[in-house]
């Protein structure tokens, strides 16, 4: 989250594909990656050219349990203030009736275009100027999209900067993929390890099968989900579906978290 213009999309880009594309049409709406750390699954979601509209009531804050807080480390810090006092204000009222805690992380951004030494009076004010949230802000790093380009230097520095619990196993799935979609799996089985989905603090266990035409050793009291083309869906009436990986992680947000 941050003032629009100040390198959010990038910034994820460089995280999530470790690329960055220089021209990009602008968005509205919500974009959604996944970064695999150590012990758990990291989703970003990149508010994009929302923030216009003033949005802040999603799922993806509900459920929340990190922020990330973008500014442009090149702009004036009384522009970039003004917008990002806005929305935590807003975040303050969203979490005011909440439970858990929301840890949030700044990030000045476009660190390359500026002195260092400058950069870190920089982020000191703003943290200083935006204390406000019911979570304090503790961890600030400067980031640039263009120089840290060191996929696992990126991969190291959150596995540092995230203070998230050790994953506790706490509920089984059966995944059923079409013939031509266990590539799909095999390609992405970075995501699994040992067949546990790390999702946020929990752990899934995951029964992989092939679907055939009927669906076998279904045990109703799991999560179960066929991974498949949306054009074949109809065809089992009741069933939780999704056609690729990241469909398959949101699912397991709605459904479980």
């Amino acid at each position: 989250l941050g003032p629009q213009g100040c390198g959010k999309t990038m910034f994820v880009n460089r995280l999530y594909k470790n690329n960055i594309e220089k021209d990009q049409n602008s968005r509205i709406g919500i974009d959604f990656r996944i970064v695999q750390l150590k012990s758990y699954t990291l989703f970003l979601y990149d508010k994009s050219q929302q923030v216009k509209f003033k949005y802040y009531c999603g799922l993806e804050y509900k459920k929340a349990k990190l922020i990330f807080l973008c500014f442009d480390l090149n702009e004036s810090t009384e522009s970039q203030l003004v917008e990002l006092q806005f929305q935590c204000n807003q975040l303050t009222k969203l979490f005011f009736n909440r439970q858990t805690p929301v840890e949030i992380i700044l990030f000045g951004l476009k660190s390359d275009l500026i002195d260092q030494k400058l950069a870190t009076v920089k982020l000191d004010q703003v943290k200083s100027k935006i204390n406000i949230l019911q979570s304090k802000i503790t961890k600030c790093r400067t980031f640039s999209s263009f120089l840290n380009s060191n996929k696992n230097n990126n991969i190291e520095m959150l596995n540092c900067l995230l203070s998230l619990p050790t994953p506790k196993f706490i509920a089984k799935m059966q995944l059923f993929c079409f013939p031509s979609f266990d590539s799909m799996i095999k390609m992405n089985c970075n995501i699994f390890k040992s067949n546990i989905l790390l999702i946020d603090n929990l752990q899934i266990e995951v029964d992989v099968q092939i679907l055939t035409k009927d669906i076998h050793n279904l045990d109703k009291n799991n999560f179960y989900v066929i991974l498949g083309p949306r054009q074949v869906q109809k065809n089992y009436v009741g069933a939780i579906y999704c056609s690729n990986i990241d469909e398959l992680y949101k699912l397991c947000i709605e459904y479980i978290l």
